[in-house]
This record gives structure tokens, C-alpha cells and sequence, in this order.
């Protein structure tokens, strides 16, 4: 049901843009001079869905009064479904988060005493604490955006091969490319996280040494302390190119998304301006193109950059799923 409450509110939204630019030439037509243009409109228009729900003008055309109500009801229909959508998403995700931490607190005060000699209290207070907080609180809202995106993005490849049918080659070019830049850019991320996280720890073991030896330091004289200030001064550039080299990844790759969407987008204008020597596109389409394939730029990276996040997110409920199926201790049975 939630995945069907995605689609209807994209379904919804992406109606909504198609439905104005409907609209918009219907209101074109019926100011035009050229009759016979108005009337193989008016045609095209008894031959569709719409033609019969409403009724024609005497001009053969739909009314602007029931064009208002099917653009309000489209309005509707778009806040009530993402609402619903949301809710539902927030709700899913606060029971399955309740039933993980009470399978794991269930599984943790029957398990072994040899689990409890292996594994420090600290280590278990962060699954319940820092782990389930993260599932609590940031997992559900970056999955929401990652999934909002995805919807967007599919509804707008879905209206540029409605209005265009020959952009299903640039957009299947597209999801390649940008299915194998992703996987080499998660490669190159993870490493590079890794690589900060493996640099930080002799930074804080450095600074913790000093603090708890700083007589003896002291001691040595202003050599010692020449000496201590390089050793931290190394460690620190060390851990700062490393961040340095993590943002600087993300970036590279947003400059690469927005450079091929600009490309696509690029693509998608000579290929309308094409049709519309032909006369095979309205000018109401070429706008409703051209404004929905300009929400790719910036939105695309925003929903890669989600989905990453999401991926990581997921350790902690790794991390949890690992203590729901703990040994258990055995049953105690006893006659008296």
C-alpha cells in the first residue's frame, strides 16, 4: 500500500504540470483565429477521456469553469495523496523501529552469560543508544527524500518519453551512466571515509597523551615541546587532507551530474526545437519539457547524495539485526 501511495502521488503531481499545460493550449485554441485548427482540437478532444465527463462550449470547446475544477481537483488529489504518503511512510517506520528494539532487548536478557563476558556494556549501550537513535531519528527522513526523488525523477523521464518519444535513447543512456558514476563514486567515498576515520584515531591518542603527560613535557624543555607541537602538527594535516579529499569527491561528482544534466537538457531542447518544425509539438509541451527537465539539475545529485547517505544509515540496523538473533541461554527445568 505504501508503494502504491508513491506512485498515485507522483501520478498526481506529475498531472497536475500536464494538466496546466492541457490548459494552457486550450486556452490558445479558443482565442485563435484559425477555425480549423479550433475544431480538429475540439475533435481530438471528444475523442479523449475528458470529452466524456464534461461537456463542450459552443465553441467546441471545454469550458474554462470545468477546466478550474479538474486543476483543483488534480490540486487535491496531490496534497491529500503526499500527505498520506507521509504518514504513512513515518508510521511504518516508527513500528518497524519498535519491534526491532523490543526483538533485540527480548533477545539480549535471555542470552548466554558468555556473551556478557565477551561483549563490554559500553558496546551494547550503543546499539541501544547511538543506533537506535540513528534509525529513530535521521534514517526515516533521508529515505523519505531518497524515495520523493526517485518518484520525481521517474515521473519526469516518464513525461519527457510522453512528449518525446525519441528521448527513451538519451534517457536510457542516462540511468547507465549515472548507475556506473555512482558505483564508482560509493567506492571512492567509502574509502576515503574509511581512510578519515583510520587517520583521526592517532590524532585523539596524540592529544590524550600529551594531556595526561604534560609534566614530563614539561620537563624536556621548549625541545620536548617543538617536538610534541610537529608530531601533532603531522597527524592533524594528515587527518585534514583526508576530510579535505572526502568533500571534495562529493563535489566532484555533483559537478559531474549537473554537467551531464545540462547536457541532457541540452539534448531534449534541439531535439523539441526538431519537432517543432514539423508541427509535431505543442508549444504548451515544449515548456512543460523544458520546465520539468530543469528540475533534474540539482534535484538528481540531491536524490544520489540521499540514497548514499541512506545506504550508510542502514549499518545501524545492521548493527541491531545482529543482536535479534543472539544464542540463547538454555531453559531451566527443575521438579521442585
Amino acid at each position: 500500500m505504501l508503494l502504491l501511495l508513491f506512485v498515485i502521488s507522483q501520478v498526481a503531481t506529475t498531472g497536475n504540470d500536464y494538466w496546466l499545460s492541457y490548459w494552457t493550449n486550450l486556452e490558445t485554441v479558443r482565442h485563435i483565429n484559425n477555425t480549423s485548427e479550433a475544431k480538429e482540437f475540439a475533435n481530438m478532444y471528444n475523442d479523449s477521456f475528458l470529452g466524456s465527463i464534461f461537456t463542450l462550449n459552443s465553441d467546441g470547446l471545454l469550458s474554462t469553469v470545468d477546466a478550474i475544477y479538474v486543476y483543483t481537483f488534480c490540486i487535491i488529489a496531490c496534497t491529500v495523496t503526499t500527505l498520506l504518503r507521509s504518514f504513512l511512510f513515518m508510521k511504518i517506520c516508527m513500528n518497524s523501529s519498535c519491534n526491532l528494539h523490543n526483538s533485540m532487548f527480548s533477545n539480549l536478557v535471555q542470552a548466554r552469560m558468555s556473551f556478557f563476558h565477551t561483549n563490554p556494556s559500553g558496546r551494547i549501550l550503543n546499539r541501544f543508544s547511538k543506533d537506535m537513535g540513528t534509525m529513530d531519528e535521521y534514517l526515516p527522513k533521508v529515505m523519505l527524500e531518497a524515495l520523493q526523488v526517485f518518484c520525481v525523477v521517474c515521473g519526469i523521464f516518464t513525461m519527457e518519453a510522453i512528449i518525446n518519444p525519441w528521448m527513451l535513447i538519451p534517457i536510457v543512456v542516462l540511468v547507465i551512466l549515472f548507475y556506473f558514476a555512482t558505483i564508482f563514486y560509493l567506492k571512492t567515498a567509502q574509502n576515503v571515509k574509511r581512510l578519515e576515520g583510520v587517520t583521526k584515531s592517532p590524532l585523539f591518542s596524540h592529544v590524550n597523551a600529551t594531556l595526561n603527560g604534560l609534566p614530563t613535557i614539561r620537563s624536556g624543555g621548549v625541545k620536548i615541546e617543538k617536538m610534541m607541537r610537529k608530531q601533532f602538527d603531522v597527524l592533524q594535516d594528515r587527518h585534514s587532507g583526508t576530510w579535505y579529499l572526502f568533500l571534495s569527491s562529493s563535489s566532484v561528482f555533483g559537478i559531474f551530474t549537473d554537467l551531464i544534466m545540462c547536457l541532457f537538457l541540452a539534448v531534449l531542447c534541439f531535439s523539441l526545437v526538431l519537432m517543432s518544425k514539423n508541427d509535431s509539438v505543442e508549444d504548451s509541451q515544449v515548456g512543460l519539457a523544458i520546465s520539468q527537465s530543469l528540475i533534474l539539475i540539482g534535484c538528481l545529485q540531491y536524490g544520489i547524495k540521499q540514497s548514499t547517505e541512506t545506504m550508510s544509515l542502514m549499518t545501524s540496523v545492521e548493527r541491531v539485526l545482529q543482536y535479534t538473533n543472539l544464542p540463547q541461554e538454555g531453559p531451566i527445568t527443575s521438579d521442585n
